[in-house]
This record gives C-alpha cells, sequence and structure tokens, in this order.
C-alpha cells in the first residue's frame, strides 16, 4: 500500500515549487505554530493569471491552512484555541474574507456556477479528502515535512475511526441502498413536480416545491420537531382588522395578532365547530380568544379582551465593534413583558393574504414582481375566510389536494386546478369545488373524511415537450371518477397535536414576529465561568442577504445556535459515521430528512444540544444578539435560512474578544454543500 505522506510529499517535490520558508523563528504556545506561512506568504505562492482563480486559489489555502491547524490543535478546536492558535486561525480567516470582498466588488455578477466569485469554493475539501492539500492547490508544500508528517498521521487516526463506524452502519446507509434510494426519492420528487404543473399550476411554483419538499432546512433538521404531518381539515385566511390598532392575519399553521402598542406576536389556533357555526380558539394569553365565523365571511369577537405580550420601553445604547477592529454606535429596543386592552368586535371581511399560502407561493409571487413575470398561472393570494388544507384520497384513483388559494382535483392520471368555497351548511362543514360546467361538493364529517356522490370529470392536461417559444407544452388530457368517499392522505393531526405543531412554527418559522432580539443560554453554558454583564464577549448577528421589497427579513424568527464544537466534533461525539466527501452540515441535513437516517438524526439532535452554548433569534430587523460569553474561547455559529428560494447555511468559527463583535451573514460567508 502507498505510504499518503509520501504520495503527497513527492507531488510537492515533482512540481518544481520550492516549499514555502516557515515563520520567523519565535517563541508561541503551540511550537509547529512557528511552522507556518504568514498571510503575505500564502497570497503570493497562490498566484496565477486569473485574479479570480488567484482569489479562489488563495481563500482555499487559507481555508486549508486553518482546518491543518484544528487538526493539529486536537481537542484544543473544541475546547478553546491558544491564543497564539486563535491568532493565527483568524488572520487567515479575515484574510480569506477581505479577499473575497475584494474580488467581489472587482467582478460584479455570476462566476462559474455562483452569482458571485466567492461564492465558488472549489478548494474547501475536507481534511480526509485524499485532494486535500494536494490537488489543485498545494497547500501541504506550505508547511515543512515534519509538520505535513504529524496532521496526516492525525488524520489517518481519525479516517480509521471514521471506517471503522462506517463499516458497521446498517444496511440502509450502505452505498448501493442509498443510491436506490435516492434514484427513487428522485423519481418521486420529479413525478409530484410534473402533476404539479399538469394541475395549472405555475411551473416556478411547481419547481420550488419540489425543491422545499426533496430538501429539509437545516434549523429544522436539528429541530425534529419542526418536521410534523401536514395539518388537514378547516383553516383560516386573511388580513382582519378591528378597533384600537387590533388586527389578526391567518396562516395554515398560526395567526398573528396585533394590540395596541404590544408588539405583534404569533399564536396557534383551532378551528371548532359548533351548534351555531364554526368558531375559532386562539392560544393568547391570559386566556383564549373565541371568535366566531360569519356566514359572510365576518369574524366577531367576544369585545373587550385583555392580552398579554411585549412592549417597547426604551433603547440600549452601546458601542459595536467591527470585525476588522472599528467601532459604531448601536440602539437595540428593551422589552419589557406588558398586557393592554383591546376591543375585539366585528371584524370585517378580511382582505386576501399571500401569508396563508406555502413559502412558495409567496416567494413565487414576489419574484413575479421583482422580474415582471407574465406567467398567467402565477399564483394569487389566498381568499379570505375558511379553506381547506391536505390531501384526501389517493392519487392513483381521485383525490383532492386542497391549497388556501384553490384546489387540485386529480382522476387518476388527469389533473386540474380549481376554485372552491368553505361554508357551514345543516351543522356540517361543505366544499363547493368549481368544477367547470360541472360544479361539485363534498362534506368533512366528524371522523375527518370527506364524502360526496356522482361522477366528476377532470379536464386537464398533460405535458408532451417543449413549445416553440422554449417553454412547456401541452396536450388535452380528461377522465372521469365517482366521487365517493375520501380519507385524509398520509399522517394525520389531531386536534391538540395541531396546535402543538402550529406553536412550534410561528416560534421556529421565517417571520415569525415576536422573536427576541437577544439570545438565550444553551445547555453547554452551565460548564462555563459566565462573564459579569458588559464584560465578556458579545456577539451581535446581522442580515447580509438581500431583502426582497414586500417580504420580511430572511432571518428573522429563525434559529441560530452558538456551539462550542464545530459540526464535525459534534458528529464524532454523536458516534454517526461521516462519509468521505460529505460535509457536517450535508450529514445532518441528510439524516433528519430520510427515514433510514432518523437514528443517527437522533444521536446527533442530543449531540448538537449537548454543545449548545446559546439559542439567537433575530428580530423583526434581523438581529441578535448573544448573551455575555467568557471571553478567549472559539465559539461556532450554525444556522440557515431560505430567502429568494437558495438555501443559506452558516457553520462559522467565531473568536469571543470582549466587547461586542458583529457577524454579518451574507452570501459571501456560507459554508460550501
Amino acid at each position: 500500500m502507498l505510504n499518503p505522506r509520501a504520495v503527497m510529499l513527492a507531488a510537492m517535490l515533482v512540481s518544481g515549487l520550492p516549499l514555502i520558508p516557515p515563520l520567523a523563528a519565535q517563541t508561541t504556545d503551540a511550537p509547529y505554530l512557528s511552522q507556518f506561512p504568514t498571510v503575505e506568504q500564502v497570497k503570493k505562492a497562490m498566484v496565477v493569471a486569473d485574479p479570480r482563480e488567484t482569489a479562489l486559489r488563495q481563500m482555499g489555502a487559507f481555508w486549508q491552512l486553518q482546518e491543518i491547524i484544528k487538526q493539529l490543535s486536537g481537542r484544543r478546536e473544541f475546547r478553546g484555541f491558544t491564543p497564539d492558535e486563535d491568532k493565527i486561525v483568524t488572520a487567515y480567516y479575515r484574510a480569506a474574507y477581505y479577499i473575497g470582498v475584494a474580488i467581489d466588488s472587482a467582478y460584479p455578477g455570476p462566476y462559474g456556477q455562483e452569482k458571485t466569485v466567492s461564492g465558488n469554493h472549489p478548494y474547501m475539501y475536507m481534511r480526509t479528502d485524499r485532494r486535500f492539500g494536494v490537488e489543485g492547490i498545494e497547500t501541504l508544500r506550505l508547511i515543512p515535512p515534519a509538520v505535513v508528517d504529524q496532521y496526516l498521521q492525525s488524520t489517518g487516526a481519525d479516517s480509521r475511526r471514521w471506517a471503522a463506524r462506517a463499516q458497521a452502519d446498517s444496511a440502509a446507509r450502505s452505498g448501493a441502498l442509498a443510491g436506490k434510494q435516492e434514484e427513487a426519492a428522485k423519481g418521486e420528487d420529479q413525478r409530484q413536480i410534473r402533476r404539479c404543473v399538469e394541475s395549472g399550476r405555475s411551473e416556478m411554483q411547481c419547481v420550488m416545491e419540489g425543491f422545499g419538499k426533496g430538501v429539509m432546512g437545516l434549523v429544522g433538521a436539528v429541530m425534529p420537531g419542526l418536521k410534523t404531518p401536514v395539518m388537514h381539515g378547516i383553516r383560516m385566511s386573511g388580513e382582519y382588522s378591528g378597533e384600537g390598532r387590533f388586527g389578526l392575519t391567518f396562516s395554515n399553521e398560526s395567526v398573528s395578532l396585533n394590540c395596541g402598542d404590544l408588539v405583534q406576536q404569533s399564536h396557534p389556533y383551532t378551528m371548532l365547530l359548533s351548534a351555531d357555526g364554526m368558531r375559532i380558539s386562539i392560544a393568547s394569553q391570559p386566556r383564549p380568544i373565541l371568535l366566531m365565523v360569519r356566514g359572510e365571511g365576518s369574524l366577531v369577537g367576544p369585545g373587550p379582551t385583555e392580552i398579554a405580550g411585549q412592549i417597547i420601553t426604551g433603547y440600549q445604547q452601546g458601542i459595536r465593534t467591527w470585525s476588522d477592529g472599528h467601532t459604531e454606535p448601536i440602539s437595540r429596543p428593551i422589552y419589557a413583558d406588558a398586557t393592554r386592552r383591546c376591543t375585539i368586535g366585528a371584524l370585517g371581511a378580511g382582505r386576501p393574504s399571500f401569508a396563508s399560502g406555502s413559502m412558495a407561493t409567496a416567494t413565487v409571487a414576489v419574484l413575479g414582481t421583482l422580474m415582471g413575470s407574465a406567467d398567467k398561472d402565477a399564483p394569487k393570494p389566498a381568499p379570505a375566510g375558511m379553506r381547506m388544507n391536505g390531501e384526501y384520497g389517493a392519487q392513483s384513483s381521485f383525490d383532492l389536494e386542497f391549497l388556501p388559494e384553490a384546489v387540485v382535483v386529480g382522476c387518476r392520471d388527469a389533473v386540474v386546478l380549481r376554485p372552491y368555497t368553505v361554508q357551514v351548511q345543516g351543522g356540517h362543514p361543505v366544499i363547493g369545488v368549481q368544477n367547470g360546467a360541472a360544479p361539485f361538493t363534498v362534506t368533512l364529517g366528524p371522523d375527518g373524511a370527506l364524502t360526496g356522490s356522482g361522477a366528476v370529470r377532470v379536464d386537464g392536461r398533460v405535458v408532451t415537450g417543449s413549445a416553440p417559444d422554449g417553454g412547456i407544452a401541452y396536450a388535452p388530457r380528461s377522465a372521469t371518477c365517482n366521487l365517493g368517499g375520501l380519507a385524509p392522505a398520509g399522517p394525520q393531526l389531531t386536534e391538540a397535536e395541531m396546535g402543538a405543531a402550529a406553536a412550534r412554527a410561528s416560534m421556529g418559522g421565517a417571520g415569525a414576529a415576536n422573536a427576541q432580539p437577544t439570545g438565550a443560554l444553551g445547555p453547554a453554558a452551565s460548564s462555563m465561568t459566565m462573564p459579569a454583564p458588559g464584560a465578556g464577549a458579545a456577539f451581535q448577528l446581522e442580515n447580509g442577504l438581500p431583502v426582497s421589497p414586500g417580504s420580511g427579513n430572511p432571518l428573522t424568527g429563525q434559529t441560530f445556535f452558538l456551539l462550542d464544537a464545530s459540526l464535525d466534533q459534534i458528529i464524532k461525539d454523536a458516534g454517526v459515521a461521516q462519509p468521505t466527501g460529505l460535509s457536517a452540515a450535508r450529514l445532518l441535513e441528510h439524516d433528519c430528512s430520510t427515514a433510514a437516517g432518523m437514528t443517527d438524526c437522533d444521536k446527533l439532535i442530543k449531540a448538537m444540544k449537548a454543545h449548545q452554548v446559546a439559542v439567537l433569534r433575530p428580530d423583526q430587523t434581523g438581529v441578535a444578539q448573544s448573551p455575555d460569553l467568557p471571553v478567549g474561547k472559539t465559539y461556532y455559529l450554525f444556522g440557515a435560512v431560505i430567502s429568494g428560494a437558495r438555501k443559506y447555511t452558516w457553520h462559522l468559527p467565531l473568536a469571543a474578544k470582549a466587547g461586542w463583535t458583529k457577524i454579518t451573514l451574507n452570501q459571501a460567508n456560507v459554508t460550501p454543500p
């Protein structure tokens, strides 16, 4: 068997390029550090003719050198670097960051497969990747052979441990079966996208929904409670305004509530069928709010009502330190608990709202506005009032898939999108589907199933290829099915589970209005000696992603974690095998979104929870601040958002320095896949 060290060293020598001399002789708190090159030496060694390729090579080299130091530091990587280790890692990190900023400024616009030059990460290999240090950029020639030997021995030991774990993994995680499962999943995703397009929905929306179903958000991966079955049954939609700045905005999962000067808050709600019609119960404090739904679509409340929440009592003034060392004044709101009395009387017919729909519905609408889309199938706002949610029946025969804006009527392979209404008649919810010249109705029973009678003809369309204008070509397709009993498809939620799922969604979903600007300490902080307020290190999280007109800040209400260890170490602690070439973030996503990986997902979640130093929840402005933390440690920020139909994931090392340090989450510092 070839010696990996010999192969790598031979590659350096035959390249004809000299080894970079080490740093000038000096005393360091870790002896190997004196062998590492300076920032300028790294930059010079990576220069080629193309400035953009030079920048990518330089950023890749700084990434790999940081990884080598982390590996050589052993347990200090997760428990806190020595001052000299932290100094060099920080210098490499900052150098790579500013190179990215400079090259994006000099060459704005897309490059390669990404929207910016710095968005490309061709050389950010994992430490155990056989390409690390020798392929594309020869990073290992920047350090002396003795240090290379020490590094390779260390990673070799880790590789053997990971290989043993992988060999003991279950058959469901084996390469062959995983490949078959992935192909089957891709085939099902493509079938669902095709069915969605053939129903008459927006092509852009269908593709985005397929993307969303195929890839689980990483925040959801570490918070599996957010991954719940679909809520079936009657929900509400629209915006309703009342007296004294009282207002409600309904979505499938929750309702946003405004009352006077209280900060907007989100609550779960349930739909209750009573003898006199449909009622809504909102889980507000100090007691639930009950509303009556009138036949014409208006709501009637209980009158004067006490509502608990938070108000802004003032603003905290301070000094914020940027990552390059300069400071600026800062002003953040100060919140206090409060109770207000609002009159909830007659709320007139609500206004349609995109808030009722899926993320894809709202995003496609925004993209259509920004791009001047003329897509005739673009999604419309959901009508205000009672709506249905969930799929009923089976796609192999007759089925109804309810969306806030319309219902997909399917008869075997023929599908079509139709408007619908929901009313209470004779003590039962009745759904009327406007199916062209042959409308039909179904009744929602107490068992949660739909019943109807007669035959339903579905006049849809089928994809036949490409149209002359480059779009999709269609041909008519029709089918007739008998309408009988339709049971909810897929896992079902009880009324209590609906409320619990809505509560989780309102806490973790984008746009949660009651997000707080400061973070809460996590389990790992219990073992730390916490500094006095104002005497430690605080991280301020801010949004650097573009914010589309009419949409909220993409960071608002999302969850970010400050960890005392990197994701790679957490995976080790969990005893989960990390396949070569698969990043820690991708492994989390894979294991927590597939049935085969759920056992490992549970291990990963428990390990991650044990390493949580703080949990950050950005407020309405996209800002979050951590509690004061011990100075001198290195923490890891982990989180993800979906914005503009793209997922952004961050896994960043953060050096804790005295005072406030600003971290702007943008496209330049996202974690490579």
